[in-house]
């Protein structure tokens, strides 16, 4: 079992834009269940023993009565998953951080067309004050660990109904939603503590960003004038940001959504072997 540990979008992300150290050398080759145990912990070994007997419990057919996966079965979990999918875009696309930028900056959404703070979004703008009137970092990070509660919510749901789906299925499939319950119980912390890393190294690159442009604005000559807003439009480092913190929100739900995904895929695979 090899896997290449930088291979997700919101990894190399990260890594090109925050500063984020690249893996040790010969680490994309070292055995997934090698660093997979350097996440466990002996608690853990002790459950894994026991999922272990749950599994070959229903190997021998113990479980459930099997029930052959069919094609409406996967059209209809396919379906749901691009509806929590679609819920969730929106619900990024819906955050305009350049409005919210603009926002902080005393301009008001409406100076900038094509720019609509969003609905809540006031509250959050309200608290940002920065010498200068640029904003700081709050709105973004306020509004980054809600999308981040959304997408837990509704993808923990999401995933309990697949495996519920696949419990009633093949004894393999059922094999695989016990070990899947139990593996996100046990890394759950784990993963909460890696993603809840994402929103301070956005901050870093926003910091790394304004001070960029706080620089080249000092190289200026006094009397440069600045047109308003144009930090917010493109070309502007607040544009810039806002679209880069944007796109690592996108990322990071793709990479929520890797173990749903994979759960559909070995059932699309059990229809598969049926038919062959």
């Amino acid at each position: 079992m090899q896997t290449n540990f930088t291979s997700a979008a919101l990894v190399r992300l990260l890594a090109e834009r925050a500063g984020v150290p690249g893996p040790v050398s010969g680490g994309a080759e070292r055995d997934f269940a090698e660093r997979l145990s350097q996440w466990l912990s002996a608690f853990d070994a002790i459950t894994l023993r026991g999922v272990q007997q749950q599994l070959q419990a229903l190997a021998d057919g113990t479980g459930a009565p099997a029930t052959p996966p069919t094609e409406a079965q996967l059209a209809a979990l396919k379906k749901l998953l691009e509806r929590v999918r679609g819920s969730l875009m929106r619900g990024l696309a819906d955050v305009n951080a350049a409005a919210v930028a603009s926002a902080a900056a005393g301009q008001g959404p409406a100076s900038l067309p094509g720019m609509r703070l969003p609905a809540g979004m006031s509250k959050y703008v309200d608290q940002t004050d920065l010498p200068g009137g640029e904003g700081t970092y709050a709105a973004f990070q306020q509004r980054y660990l809600d999308q981040q509660r959304q997408m837990e919510t509704k993808i923990a749901s999401l995933r309990a109904h697949v495996r519920q789906v696949l419990s009633a299925s093949t004894p393999r499939l059922q094999q695989l939603a016990a070990l899947d319950a139990a593996m996100d119980k046990m890394i759950d912390a784990r993963r909460q503590q890696l993603l809840g890393r994402v929103s301070p190294l956005l901050e870093r690159r926003f910091d790394q960003l304004r001070q960029a442009h706080e620089a080249s604005r000092a190289a200026q000559p006094p009397d440069a004038a600045t047109a308003p807003g144009a930090e917010w439009r493109p070309g502007g480092w607040l544009h810039g940001f806002s679209r880069e913190w944007q796109e690592a929100l996108v990322a990071e739900l793709e990479v929520r959504l890797q173990p749903v995904v994979g759960l559909m895929e070995a059932f699309g695979n059990e229809i598969e072997k049926r038919i062959q």
